[in-house]
């Protein structure tokens, strides 16, 4: 595996990992933001090497452009999660 692809994996669970313990949740919810940390980090980085910006890097990875899109992309998943949770009183929209 090259070591570009190890970081950006690194670096994506540890960006699911603290939006997990900042939100909190179950053990499936960790899963998700796991899973959705690495993805969307790497889809960052590949963003980034398509798009060729090389604003910051570290080797040969995009840390700022990965870093954005993993943010959006959990905070995506967080947004949807609470729409599909009931409204206190038993309310739905």
């Amino acid at each position: 595996m090259p070591p570009a692809l190890i970081l950006a994996v690194i670096l994506g669970s540890l960006y699911g990992l603290i939006f997990f313990l900042i939100l909190g949740g179950n053990r499936r919810n960790f899963a998700y933001y796991w899973l959705v940390g690495i993805l969307g980090f790497l889809a960052g980085q590949f963003l980034a090497e398509y798009v060729q910006i090389s604003s910051f890097l570290l080797g040969d990875v995009h840390i700022i452009e990965g870093s954005l899109v993993c943010c959006f992309a959990l905070l995506v998943l967080y947004a949807r999660g609470e729409r599909k949770r009931p409204r206190p009183g038993g309310t739905q929209p």
